[in-house]
């Protein structure tokens, strides 16, 4: 085994070292002689070095093989077997041992090394280490604390949600390991909540109702948790959108899978169509409307309105982006299968076809304008 020499390797130096360093150690060491050497557990004997029979031991009068009767030359080979049998599982645990001196001089601190004598055996090492450095058990535990808390402090936003993410379930795999009380009784779904409700009012009531089922608020359950919240929240990674009083926001509706109404674009704050980027602002429009300005004072009107194509309320024909594509803010994801509903209902309503063909046209006219 070659010293470890990656930029991942962790270096015995403080307290919070030894949980990782130790880990790292017993992956390193072979398992065949961990046993051994394992501070936790009591101590075993290891294997002496054997000593080398001779002939001199079967027959104190004779020093050749040939000179023992044929009794005492298979009572010598016999020795000789067990030998080589012990000398070569003595050559191995020797072998093992040196890698794992290896290991523990080159992967703790300089300050450290003065616990590391050189007649000390590899037990005797890790036994003073671990006096020295390992954390106490009360010590892990308010640390997974402090981690649990720390990450719940900083609001999960934009494009850092998934980062976020994987911080949280980091700490409550710290949690879950020493037993933090905030894992009991729910309060950590509650939490949870409480964290991303800027994000989502819909997830945010989804978990303080889990949080009242003893079953789903148990905290093994943090992990399908993490993995459903990462699909729910990783359409904000590429578009934060911001809701209004009473909103959610796509990815609410794509988790969920509901027919709830996707409020019209207006009531965001996303950014401009693929369209309308390559516009100068003031004469950037929307099919079928006069501006951008006319739009938002109508959005409060076209609340409760269903579109006739998709089928959604809260926008009229000429702002349903499964119809007009080039309206649709860049990054913001679309259900194939609306959109095929959509259009197969325009094809097969005449009225339908000429308003969108009649839109397309004004968008057309206002383009060229």
């Amino acid at each position: 085994m070659a010293p470890p020499t990656s930029s991942n390797t962790v270096i015995l130096t403080n307290p919070e070292d030894w949980e990782p360093w130790f880990t790292n150690l017993q992956a390193h060491v072979n398992e065949e002689i961990w046993p051994f050497i394992d501070p936790e557990q009591p101590e075993r004997p290891l294997q002496e070095l054997p000593i080398k029979p001779t002939i001199a031991d079967i027959n104190p009068t004779a020093t050749q093989f040939h000179q023992l009767s044929v009794a005492q030359q298979r009572v010598y080979e016999s020795s000789r077997k067990f030998y080589d049998s012990d000398m070569k599982y003595y050559t191995t645990q020797s072998n093992q041992l040196k890698e794992a001196r290896i290991f523990i001089t080159t992967t703790v601190s300089e300050i450290k090394h003065m616990h590391l004598q050189r007649n000390d055996s590899v037990r005797e090492w890790l036994v003073k280490l671990r006096r020295n450095t390992e954390p106490t058990r009360g010590q892990l535990i308010q640390k997974a604390v402090d981690e649990y808390n720390g990450v719940l402090r900083v609001k999960p936003a934009g494009t850092r949600i998934g980062n976020w993410i994987k911080q949280w379930e980091h700490a409550m795999t710290k949690g879950e390991r020493y037993g933090i009380p905030q894992l009991i009784n729910g309060q950590w779904l509650r939490d949870l909540a409480t964290a991303i409700r800027p994000l989502s009012d819909v997830l945010f009531n989804k978990y303080m109702d889990q949080a009242d089922d003893p079953e789903q608020s148990m905290a093994s359950q943090y992990i399908e948790v993490g993995k459903k919240l990462r699909q729910a929240l990783d359409h904000s990674r590429v578009v934060p959108l911001r809701t209004t009083r009473g909103g959610g926001f796509t990815a609410d509706f794509a988790e969920l899978g509901t027919e709830e109404s996707v409020p019209d674009a207006n009531r965001y704050s996303l950014q401009p169509s693929r369209k309308d980027r390559d516009r100068p602002p003031h004469s950037r429009k929307r099919a079928g409307t006069q501006s951008i300005e006319e739009e938002t004072s109508s959005a409060k009107r076209s609340s409760a309105q269903m579109c006739p194509a998709c089928g959604i309320r809260g926008h009229a024909l000429p702002g349903c982006w499964s119809i007009f594509e080039d309206q649709r803010p860049e990054g913001v994801p679309l259900s194939a299968s609306r959109v095929k509903k959509a259009l197969k209902k325009v094809k097969e309503s005449k009225e339908l076809t000429e308003q969108v063909q009649r839109l397309r046209l004004e968008a057309e006219r206002g383009d060229t304008a």
